[in-house]
Protein backbone atom coordinates (compact mmCIF):
# COMPACT_ATOMS: atom_id res chain seq x y z
CA UNK A 1 0.00 0.00 0.00
CA UNK A 2 1.08 3.45 -0.45
CA UNK A 3 2.56 5.29 2.64
CA UNK A 4 1.59 9.12 2.74
CA UNK A 5 4.24 11.06 4.71
CA UNK A 6 3.04 13.65 7.40
CA UNK A 7 4.71 16.27 5.35
CA UNK A 8 2.06 15.01 2.09
CA UNK A 9 -1.05 15.15 4.34
CA UNK A 10 -0.42 18.84 5.84
CA UNK A 11 -0.32 19.61 2.04
CA UNK A 12 -3.44 17.61 1.35
CA UNK A 13 -5.31 18.57 4.47
CA UNK A 14 -4.07 22.78 3.68
CA UNK A 15 -5.58 22.21 -0.23
CA UNK A 16 -8.74 21.02 1.18
CA UNK A 17 -9.30 24.23 3.06
CA UNK A 18 -8.20 26.01 -0.10
CA UNK A 19 -11.03 24.47 -1.77
CA UNK A 20 -13.41 25.12 1.37
CA UNK A 21 -16.38 26.24 -1.10
CA UNK A 22 -16.84 29.01 1.36
CA UNK A 23 -13.15 29.82 2.08
CA UNK A 24 -13.47 30.14 -2.37
CA UNK A 25 -16.60 32.61 -2.65
CA UNK A 26 -15.24 34.89 -0.04
CA UNK A 27 -12.82 36.01 -2.41
CA UNK A 28 -13.80 35.24 -5.84
CA UNK A 29 -10.42 36.93 -7.31
CA UNK A 30 -8.44 34.16 -5.87
CA UNK A 31 -10.64 31.26 -7.84
CA UNK A 32 -8.76 30.40 -10.91
CA UNK A 33 -11.53 29.27 -12.95
CA UNK A 34 -8.74 26.50 -15.40
CA UNK A 35 -7.82 24.39 -12.72
CA UNK A 36 -10.21 21.60 -12.70
CA UNK A 37 -9.56 21.13 -8.92
CA UNK A 38 -11.18 23.71 -8.17
CA UNK A 39 -14.51 23.63 -10.28
CA UNK A 40 -14.71 19.89 -9.27
CA UNK A 41 -14.90 21.23 -5.68
CA UNK A 42 -17.64 23.68 -6.92
CA UNK A 43 -19.18 21.04 -9.19
CA UNK A 44 -19.55 18.81 -5.52
CA UNK A 45 -21.02 21.63 -3.28
CA UNK A 46 -23.36 22.75 -6.35
CA UNK A 47 -26.48 23.17 -4.40
CA UNK A 48 -24.79 25.86 -2.06
CA UNK A 49 -22.96 27.27 -4.44
CA UNK A 50 -25.07 28.14 -7.26
CA UNK A 51 -27.01 30.37 -5.17
CA UNK A 52 -24.12 32.01 -3.85
CA UNK A 53 -22.91 32.69 -7.38
CA UNK A 54 -26.04 34.01 -8.08
CA UNK A 55 -26.14 36.34 -4.97
CA UNK A 56 -22.40 37.88 -5.96
CA UNK A 57 -22.68 38.17 -9.58
CA UNK A 58 -26.03 40.55 -8.68
CA UNK A 59 -24.14 42.32 -5.88
CA UNK A 60 -20.59 42.36 -6.99
CA UNK A 61 -19.33 44.75 -9.78
CA UNK A 62 -16.34 44.70 -11.88
CA UNK A 63 -13.91 41.43 -12.15
CA UNK A 64 -15.70 39.67 -8.76
CA UNK A 65 -18.89 39.96 -10.97
CA UNK A 66 -17.54 38.59 -14.08
CA UNK A 67 -15.70 35.53 -12.38
CA UNK A 68 -19.03 34.47 -10.26
CA UNK A 69 -20.54 34.38 -13.91
CA UNK A 70 -17.66 32.44 -15.36
CA UNK A 71 -17.92 30.23 -12.48
CA UNK A 72 -21.35 29.79 -12.85
CA UNK A 73 -21.44 29.00 -16.61
CA UNK A 74 -18.60 26.47 -15.82
CA UNK A 75 -21.41 24.97 -13.22
CA UNK A 76 -23.61 24.59 -16.28
CA UNK A 77 -25.75 27.71 -15.46
CA UNK A 78 -27.26 29.57 -18.29
CA UNK A 79 -27.90 32.55 -16.46
CA UNK A 80 -24.24 33.51 -15.94
CA UNK A 81 -24.26 35.24 -19.32
CA UNK A 82 -26.37 38.12 -17.58
CA UNK A 83 -23.62 38.83 -15.35
CA UNK A 84 -20.84 38.84 -18.46
CA UNK A 85 -23.72 41.32 -20.51
CA UNK A 86 -24.13 43.79 -17.17
CA UNK A 87 -19.85 43.78 -17.01
CA UNK A 88 -19.59 44.65 -20.48
CA UNK A 89 -21.81 46.91 -20.47
CA UNK A 90 -20.08 48.96 -17.63
CA UNK A 91 -18.41 52.62 -18.82
CA UNK A 92 -14.58 51.35 -17.68
CA UNK A 93 -13.09 50.13 -21.24
CA UNK A 94 -10.17 48.19 -18.66
CA UNK A 95 -13.37 46.17 -17.93
CA UNK A 96 -15.43 46.21 -21.04
CA UNK A 97 -11.88 44.29 -22.29
CA UNK A 98 -11.37 42.27 -19.97
CA UNK A 99 -14.82 40.69 -20.19
CA UNK A 100 -14.34 40.34 -24.08
CA UNK A 101 -10.84 38.88 -23.16
CA UNK A 102 -12.55 36.47 -20.15
CA UNK A 103 -14.89 35.79 -22.95
CA UNK A 104 -12.49 34.05 -25.11
CA UNK A 105 -11.20 31.99 -22.47
CA UNK A 106 -14.46 30.32 -21.78
CA UNK A 107 -14.05 26.12 -22.85
CA UNK A 108 -14.36 25.92 -26.31
CA UNK A 109 -14.12 23.50 -29.18
CA UNK A 110 -14.34 24.20 -32.68
CA UNK A 111 -15.00 20.71 -33.84
CA UNK A 112 -17.64 19.91 -30.95
CA UNK A 113 -20.18 22.69 -31.02
CA UNK A 114 -18.25 25.72 -30.10
CA UNK A 115 -18.56 26.95 -26.75
CA UNK A 116 -18.57 23.86 -23.97
CA UNK A 117 -20.76 26.11 -21.47
CA UNK A 118 -24.50 26.84 -21.65
CA UNK A 119 -23.72 30.54 -22.69
CA UNK A 120 -26.57 32.52 -24.19
CA UNK A 121 -25.40 33.21 -27.69
CA UNK A 122 -28.03 35.47 -28.98
CA UNK A 123 -27.46 37.54 -25.96
CA UNK A 124 -23.90 37.59 -26.10
CA UNK A 125 -24.09 38.52 -29.75
CA UNK A 126 -26.32 41.67 -29.18
CA UNK A 127 -23.75 42.90 -26.49
CA UNK A 128 -20.53 42.55 -28.66
CA UNK A 129 -21.55 43.37 -31.82
CA UNK A 130 -22.03 47.02 -31.34
CA UNK A 131 -18.01 47.53 -30.30
CA UNK A 132 -17.08 46.98 -33.56
CA UNK A 133 -18.79 49.93 -34.57
CA UNK A 134 -18.25 52.34 -31.56
CA UNK A 135 -15.04 50.77 -30.02
CA UNK A 136 -11.33 51.36 -30.49
CA UNK A 137 -8.84 49.26 -32.03
CA UNK A 138 -8.24 46.85 -28.73
CA UNK A 139 -12.17 46.29 -28.36
CA UNK A 140 -12.83 46.31 -32.08
CA UNK A 141 -10.49 43.22 -32.57
CA UNK A 142 -11.41 41.65 -28.91
CA UNK A 143 -15.35 41.67 -30.17
CA UNK A 144 -14.42 39.69 -33.53
CA UNK A 145 -12.61 37.35 -31.49
CA UNK A 146 -15.43 36.75 -29.35
CA UNK A 147 -18.28 36.67 -32.43
CA UNK A 148 -16.06 34.15 -34.73
CA UNK A 149 -16.76 31.70 -31.68
CA UNK A 150 -20.48 32.57 -31.89
CA UNK A 151 -22.55 29.44 -34.08
CA UNK A 152 -25.75 32.26 -34.53
CA UNK A 153 -26.60 33.34 -38.19
CA UNK A 154 -26.49 37.13 -36.90
CA UNK A 155 -22.54 36.19 -35.82
CA UNK A 156 -21.85 34.06 -39.14
CA UNK A 157 -23.16 37.14 -41.27
CA UNK A 158 -20.70 39.28 -39.23
CA UNK A 159 -17.82 37.87 -39.45
CA UNK A 160 -18.67 37.71 -43.44
CA UNK A 161 -18.37 41.21 -43.71
CA UNK A 162 -15.44 41.60 -41.58
CA UNK A 163 -13.56 40.66 -44.64
CA UNK A 164 -13.30 44.65 -46.21
CA UNK A 165 -12.64 45.49 -41.85
CA UNK A 166 -9.56 48.14 -42.70
CA UNK A 167 -7.81 46.78 -39.65
CA UNK A 168 -5.67 43.60 -40.24
CA UNK A 169 -6.01 41.40 -37.31
CA UNK A 170 -9.69 41.37 -37.76
CA UNK A 171 -9.75 40.72 -41.64
CA UNK A 172 -7.11 38.17 -40.93
CA UNK A 173 -10.12 36.57 -38.40
CA UNK A 174 -12.63 36.97 -40.69
CA UNK A 175 -10.47 35.20 -43.57
CA UNK A 176 -9.82 32.17 -41.55
CA UNK A 177 -13.21 31.88 -40.19
CA UNK A 178 -14.24 31.99 -44.08
CA UNK A 179 -11.66 29.29 -44.85
CA UNK A 180 -12.47 26.96 -42.22
CA UNK A 181 -16.58 28.03 -41.61
CA UNK A 182 -17.71 30.22 -44.13
CA UNK A 183 -17.02 30.53 -47.88
CA UNK A 184 -13.83 29.29 -48.59
CA UNK A 185 -13.80 30.83 -51.75
CA UNK A 186 -14.65 33.94 -50.49
CA UNK A 187 -11.80 33.71 -48.69
CA UNK A 188 -8.89 32.90 -50.72
CA UNK A 189 -8.90 36.06 -52.55
CA UNK A 190 -8.44 38.38 -49.54
CA UNK A 191 -5.96 35.88 -48.22
CA UNK A 192 -3.91 36.17 -51.29
CA UNK A 193 -3.99 39.94 -51.12
CA UNK A 194 -3.35 40.31 -47.46
CA UNK A 195 -0.12 38.10 -47.90
CA UNK A 196 1.35 40.97 -50.38
CA UNK A 197 0.81 43.66 -47.91
CA UNK A 198 4.49 44.79 -47.06
CA UNK A 199 3.36 45.57 -43.52
CA UNK A 200 1.98 42.33 -42.67
CA UNK A 201 3.37 40.76 -39.42
CA UNK A 202 4.46 37.18 -39.14
CA UNK A 203 1.87 36.35 -37.16
CA UNK A 204 -0.74 37.12 -39.17
CA UNK A 205 0.72 35.62 -41.91
CA UNK A 206 1.52 31.86 -40.32
CA UNK A 207 -2.61 32.25 -40.10
CA UNK A 208 -3.05 32.85 -43.58
CA UNK A 209 -0.89 30.25 -44.97
CA UNK A 210 -2.47 27.47 -42.78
Amino acid sequence: STVVSASDKQRQSAWQKLLSPADLLEDLSRIDTADDRIITTLVQHRETVVPALLAAMTERSGREKLRASKLLLHLGVTEGTRGMIEVLSQPNEAVRAHALRQLTFLPYHRDKGGYQVPLDQDAIFAAVDPFLETGGTKLRILAADVIERLRTPAAAARMTALIADPIIPIRVRSACWLAECGDARRALPAIDAMLLLPDLDDHHRYWLIQ
